[in-house]
């Protein structure tokens, strides 16, 4: 498969074995009180049964107050949409046919004819969330393999930190959706006061030729620690329970960039929230930092990110429900993406990290802990007293309070039961139909060798 041959991981068994933080005993990790656990492999309560089939974005009950709360209206500049089959209508950013913002707004039979590319603009409206989709008539294999790509806008050239795709395309591809299936979307956010311009492409690979649907989704989306107090309904069928695809960032002071498939990168809204509050808090408190890099999440119906593929990517039962996330350490070189942070075996460091920026990692993990409901966040265990070393520096300059700190201690899980945690963080959220035991080890375990954005796989002068 395509996806497996750009990312070539190779995925290794975590140990079974049960073993406790060296500084933070399991038995410390507050439980909660439903039944929820995705820490074994052969569990067989977790899966997707707390939450409606189809669990995307729109298909929620009780949500519509997450729709936007104004009627939004497409610039007056904003080019027709185009059809076009060997016409050549729509090929370029400066020819590119206009998508509307309107939450819902559907196309239907788009066609994609050989040796073309679809080029569309869209403007993503003030203070929301938009996803662009595409829904493949086909499989979105062989004959019928089409893919998203966003092209840099000319008018507004992203922040080289945040443009990851190591391409060398006459167009700058900044982000991309592509795997053999029929399903493809992208997601933004717009912070600003003002529309933002987004091109995207779809593109065939190879010769593939298909017609495609192309659909909307817009949302409100807002910035804090807990995402409870911008909605009136909080149950479990509520907005802050949806699974959402995280938004790409459009600045650095965001602070991340979301930096692995986007296929594996949906969240419940409440934790996509918190990951951006602390990413953001982090940027502000230290200026100059580059983004952090967001891995691995779930897949848009909330499975194992490597279901669809038929391999999974971390232990069954793990990254389910949109309530973890794996994150790069911020480290001391030129970047924040996935990559070991000390001298390895492939599994563990084998020395004290070299390359970790233990300071803006302990903050970072400080502003999560201002959330009630962190279930745990793994690390490796030669990561973990650097961590606790920083963070009592942070303290006692004032930069956390003692409760973050003391909460570090409580829900900072690592030992012999985390491998594969020397390029990353894992972060558990705690649901409410969340975890009851308080067996947090052999959980998370990431595919050795874990890179980030390979090259695109694209064709033609772009």
């Amino acid at each position: 498969m395509k996806l497996l041959a750009l990312l070539p991981f190779a995925l290794f068994a975590c140990t079974s074995e049960i073993l406790p933080p060296l500084e933070a005993p399991i038995d410390e990790i507050d439980p909660v009180e439903d039944d929820f656990s995705d820490d074994d492999d052969d569990n067989n309560d977790d899966d997707d049964d707390d939450l409606p089939e189809d669990d995307d974005d729109d298909d929620l009950p009780d949500d519509d107050e997450d729709e936007p709360e104004d009627d939004w209206e497409d610039s007056a500049d904003l080019p027709p949409f185009v059809d076009d089959c060997g016409t050549a209508d729509n090929e370029t950013i400066q020819t590119a046919s206009g998508l509307s913002s309107v939450d819902g707004t559907t196309w239907t039979d788009v066609q994609l004819c050989s040796g073309e590319l679809d080029v569309y603009r869209i403007d993503v409206p003030p203070g929301e969330w938009l996803s662009v989709s595409i829904e493949i008539d086909g499989s979105g294999q062989g004959s019928t393999d089409l893919d998203i790509y966003e092209f840099e806008n000319p008018a507004s050239p992203l922040p080289a930190a945040l443009d990851i795709v190591d391409d060398t395309y006459t167009t700058n591809i900044i982000w991309y959706s592509y795997a053999e299936t029929s399903v493809e979307s992208l997601a933004w956010y717009n912070d600003t006061n003002q529309a933002e311009t987004h091109y995207i492409a779809v593109a065939p690979w190879d010769t593939a030729t298909a017609d495609y649907d192309i659909l909307i989704d817009t949302s409100s989306y807002d910035e804090g620690v807990d995402c409870d107090v911008f909605f009136s309904n909080t149950s479990e069928s509520g907005p802050c329970n949806e699974i959402m695809q995280f938004p790409q960032s459009n600045a650095l002071d965001q602070g991340y960039v979301v930096s692995h498939d986007v296929h594996y990168s949906h969240l419940r809204r409440e934790v996509s929230y918190l990951i951006r509050y602390a990413s953001d808090a982090t940027a502000a408190m230290f200026p100059g930092t580059n983004p952090l890099g967001l891995l691995d999440m779930s897949e848009r119906d909330g499975s194992t990110p490597g279901t669809m593929v038929g391999q999974l990517r971390h232990p069954q039962g793990t990254h389910i429900n949109g309530n973890d996330i794996d994150v790069a350490y911020y480290q001391t070189g030129s970047d924040n993406l996935g990559r070991s942070v000390c001298p390895e075996n492939g599994s563990f460091c084998t020395s004290a990290p070299d390359i970790l920026d233990a300071r803006r990692s302990a903050y970072f993990m400080a502003k999560l802990m201002e959330s009630p409901n962190v279930r745990v966040i793994g690390v490796d265990p030669m990561i973990a007293p650097v961590l606790f070393a920083a963070a009592d520096d942070l303290r006692s300059e004032g930069k956390i309070t003692a409760n973050q700190r003391s909460r570090m201690n409580s829900y900072l899980a690592y030992g012999d039961g985390w491998p594969y945690h020397q390029h990353h963080l894992h972060f558990s959220w705690t649901w409410e139909s969340g975890h009851s035991t308080s067996d947090t080890s052999n959980e998370g375990c990431l595919v050795e060798n874990d890179e980030d954005y390979e090259v695109p796989r694209v064709q033609g002068g772009w």
